[in-house]
């Protein structure tokens, strides 16, 4: 992926290159004061000397990103001509437009660069004496006069970030699911640390969601006539504000609660995909026999019942607007491989040897409670 950042001097370019690469798996920074340091030590700033550093630029991007880089690349590039050729020569491109009056760009300014210009120490300023180019059909404009940088990132964090979605009934091999994404580097919101009696392998979960979602479940038994607009004008804000504190390139989360929520969370998911977990519900309440009074076992059958019936037809409706990979729990445990190379050929990522073999060993059929 690149992110190409433009904008006039002082803008805020850089500032939120290194804010959004907190958020960026396998990151590079292209600065344009450190590629004037390096790459382009020997250029000046006539028009010339610029498109050539441009080209650099593309170049040195291009190189990164086709040994698995992410790269965000801070630079005024004030022509769109050359922002273009940026656009045609690599791939997963978004244009990001850091607008900002050039009238505080010159309050800011950082590097004393319009002070020196209006002394005439200097020349070739884009914006005083060279034209910039403002982009005319940018993927995102951010505008840091109006916004804190937290908003800016999260602005541009919601149109690239890839947010995987774990879907299955309890007791179903979600926590595999989510333990597998773990494994193979993806952010889950939870370590395997959270173990328990009954899943020794642990849950996988993320807390912070799961504990939203239990407040939610709690209102609705409380409210019962509630409707879902009420749900949202309660909760949707925090919903909204959880996720975009999550936000990554690419990022997952399990909460076995979204089988019936997840209308209520769907439009604050950006670019959503899921990963959705069968598991045969019979199997499901046999494995749990054990622990449960007749009474209390054939209410949860009924359950687990309701659960498959509400996980269908999310899986229907979903599967008309995105992307989505359906995974059995019986044949996940008897081919840990396949299912592990389907996820990974799904997501469209990279993975080292020894994470596909981690997340292969997670598979496991000896788990306690299954």
């Amino acid at each position: 992926m690149i992110i190409w950042l433009t904008g006039f001097s002082g803008s805020g370019k850089s500032t939120l290159a290194k804010k959004l690469a907190e958020r960026i798996s396998k990151c590079k920074i292209l600065d344009g004061d450190e590629i004037r340091k390096t790459i382009s030590k020997d250029l000046g700033f006539s028009e010339e000397d610029r498109k050539e550093n441009i080209l650099r630029v593309i170049k040195r991007a291009k190189n990164l990103q086709s040994k698995g880089w992410n790269v965000i690349v801070a630079l005024m590039s004030p022509y769109r001509k050359l922002r273009k050729m940026a656009r045609d020569t690599l791939k997963d491109f978004f244009e990001v437009y850091v607008k900002c009056p050039i009238a505080i760009c010159k309050r800011r300014d950082p590097k004393s660069l319009y002070e020196k210009f209006e002394k005439g120490k200097i020349k070739n300023i884009s914006g005083l004496d060279l034209p910039y180019e403002a982009p005319e059909d940018p993927e995102i404009v951010v505008e840091t006069d109006k916004e804190t940088i937290e908003e800016s990132v999260v602005k541009i964090m919601q149109k690239v970030s890839k947010t995987i979605v774990v879907l299955g009934q309890r007791r179903s091999g979600t926590s595999m699911l989510s333990g597998i994404l773990y494994y193979l580097g993806i952010p889950v919101g939870a370590t395997p640390s959270q173990r328990t009696w009954v899943n020794p392998k642990g849950f996988f979960e993320d807390r912070e969601i799961i504990k939203i979602s239990e407040e939610i479940l709690n209102y609705f038994k409380e409210h019962p006539g509630v409707s879902e607009r009420e749900l949202d004008e309660l909760f949707g804000k925090k919903i909204e504000k959880t996720i975009n504190k999550k936000l990554r390139d690419i990022w997952a989360f399990k909460d076995v609660n979204q089988v019936v929520l997840h209308k209520l969370y769907q439009k604050y998911i950006p670019n959503p995909r899921y990963l959705i977990i069968f598991r045969n519900p019979f199997s499901i309440v046999r494995s749990l026999k054990r622990w449960f009074s007749e009474t209390n076992f054939w209410f949860y059958f009924d359950f687990v019942r309701f659960q498959t019936s509400s996980l269908m037809k999310l899986t229907l409706n979903l599967a008309e607007s995105y992307p989505l990979l359906l995974l059995s729990y019986e044949r996940s445990l008897e081919e840990p491989e396949k299912t592990v190379d389907e996820i990974i050929q799904f997501l469209g990522i990279k993975v080292t040897k020894r994470r596909r073999e981690k997340a292969i060993a997670h598979i496991s059929p000896e788990i306690k409670h299954f």
